[in-house]
């Protein structure tokens, strides 16, 4: 319980996050990025640091109604022996996935996306996310056109972290590199992954 209404309260401090683009956002999350239960994705995921393959499946599982009244998808990230949940909290033009365990943000998206746009997660987080491009790119789901290469970065405490992807408005991330080093820890890079989509299927 007391997990829940530090969430609760994390997620009412994100609400209006810091943005450098001023521009009129009126489309909802919902209609960039899927967010309706039963929707699913399949990944393919090397983890270089193991020289290991394996398949991530990715699907909102349900929807739970967190202290004040706070609504959040459940996503659940189902692959290599593992299930984790994060819980997707939507407030305007803003998403963002909320790790239980840690309690923090680990993704945030506003809406729409355009070329030179600039994030961040305000005093909850130490993440920054530009716009860096849009183009075409090929996974083994299908090539997409019109993706924006969105850039996350981390750092702070001698560590640093990285979550480059391609995304397409009304599919989601269709290629991600997810990286993170820390001279606290041992081993000093404890992720370094790519993940292509092979599948998905979207819930209407």
């Amino acid at each position: 319980m007391r997990q829940v209404m530090i969430l609760a309260l994390i997620l009412v401090s994100t609400a209006a996050p810091t943005c450098s683009d001023k521009s009129t956002r009126t489309p909802p999350p919902g209609d960039y990025f899927p967010n309706e239960v039963g929707s699913v994705w399949v990944y393919s995921v090397y983890d270089s640091l193991t020289e290991r393959s394996y398949d991530m499946t990715v699907s909102i599982a349900d929807t739970a109604t967190l202290v004040g009244d706070t609504p959040v998808t459940l996503w659940v990230f189902a692959g290599d022996g593992n299930i984790d949940t994060m819980y997707v909290f939507v407030s305007g033009d803003t998403m963002t996935f909320h790790a239980p365990s840690s309690m923090t943000i680990s993704r945030m998206y506003v809406f729409p996306l355009s070329v030179g746009k600039e994030w961040n997660c305000g005093q909850s987080c130490i993440w920054e996310y530009s716009v860096e491009q849009r183009g075409t790119i090929d996974v083994p789901a299908r090539p997409f056109a019109n993706a924006y290469d969105i850039r996350g970065e981390s750092g702070g405490f001698n560590c640093y972290g990285l979550n480059s992807e391609w995304f397409v408005p009304h599919v989601g991330p269709v290629w991600i590199y997810r990286y993170s080093f820390c001279t606290l820890y041992y081993p000093l890079v404890d992720i370094n992954e790519i993940w292509e989509l092979k599948s998905y299927n979207i819930s209407p």
